[in-house]
């Protein structure tokens, strides 16, 4: 098998400087890069972070090594019409901003999930509640044809409960959907599925597994840690990445 690196970055909300750090560092050393979501909205933004982060992502769109998924904070820009898509932080003065400079041919660069050296990608999580089938269970296939109607129906107004949020977020659903799903109170590591996700932010990184940690069946990572760590999967292998004061240590 061909040796593979992935180089896994975490919500950025704003904070392009940081990321840039990390792909300067990683560059020469990795194989492509994946883009946990939620490029926009932070605390306190401004009209002129919305503009900055959207020219920075439309320079980066059409990298051939670079996947950008769809966060929370990122499709009611992707869908300023649709109503059921909004969320806190999210402003019809910063959609006008970036749509300025995103046209739809950049917002269809996006996916809501990607699967690369065996483990699932997505910026709050596949569970069981909103994707499996009680005969087919879950498939790849599965995964893919829910999430493109997931967007479809986004696309022309239409809730879909696999872009809701759940009830721990002030939502209606019981579990949140793939960009909702809140790790302390939704995710519930699937058997068989390895994950990695962001969304629900914490001082630490954090993992599960099932049944047990000894054989990491279903092992999951959430590393939304406002950009203090990174995720790097090395040939198969899941490693953390930690930016210090003289750099990025890999864990």
């Amino acid at each position: 098998m061909n040796e593979r690196k992935t180089l896994i970055v975490p919500d950025i909300h704003n904070k392009i400087d940081i990321v840039d750090e990390a792909i300067e560092a990683f560059k020469n050393t990795v194989d492509e890069i994946v883009f946990l979501g939620d490029i926009f909205d932070d605390f306190g933004d401004t009209l002129q972070d919305a503009k900055d982060s959207a020219t920075w992502l439309k320079k980066r769109l059409y990298m051939p090594n670079y996947v950008f998924l769809l966060g929370n904070h990122d499709l009611p820009y992707m869908f300023p019409k649709n109503d059921y898509l909004r969320c806190s932080g999210n402003t019809r003065d910063k959609s006008e901003v970036i749509n300025n400079i995103l046209n739809k041919n950049d917002w269809n660069q996006f996916k809501l999930a990607y699967e690369t050296q065996g483990y699932w990608i997505s910026h709050a999580g596949i569970t069981k509640h909103h994707f499996e089938c009680p005969i087919e269970g879950i498939s790849s296939d599965r995964i893919y044809k829910l999430c493109d109607k997931a967007l479809k129906d986004a696309e022309s107004g239409v809730y879909n409960s696999i872009l809701g949020a759940g009830y721990s977020r002030g939502g209606p659903e019981r579990i949140g959907g793939i960009t909702w799903c809140d790790w302390r109170s939704d995710f519930t590591p699937v058997h068989g599925l390895k994950q990695i996700v962001g969304h629900t932010k914490d001082k630490t990184f954090r993992t599960a597994y099932v049944p047990n940690k000894k054989n990491k069946e279903g092992e999951a990572y959430c590393i939304d840690c406002d950009l203090k760590y990174f995720g790097l999967i090395d040939n198969g292998e899941f490693k953390i990445v930690e930016k210090t004061d003289k750099g990025f240590k890999t864990l």
